[in-house]
């Protein structure tokens, strides 16, 4: 979809979209969903590379957090399979 190549070029360059351009992406199909991912995935692998912090995907005082602190700091705690 060209609309989504220019809007990750512009990303890439610091541009902001326009209001119709922003208004284009909220209108997109479900058939379309995968090619706004690819695109938004390019943003990202440009400004933050392959990494990923998990101190980010849950918030502080969650009980996964307080089990990674304590995995960290040697404690031998086990995180769940399913935390």
């Amino acid at each position: 979809m060209d609309l989504l190549d220019t809007l990750a070029d512009k990303e890439l360059r610091r541009e902001l979209p326009t209001r119709d351009e922003a208004r284009a992406i909220l209108g997109t199909s479900d058939d379309d969903l995968l090619n706004v991912v690819a695109a938004a995935c390019k943003v990202r692998r440009h400004w933050f590379g392959r990494r990923v912090n998990d101190r980010t995907s849950r918030p502080p005082g969650s009980a996964y957090a307080d089990l990674m602190a304590l995995r960290r700091r040697g404690a031998g705690t086990e995180v769940p399979p399913n935390a």
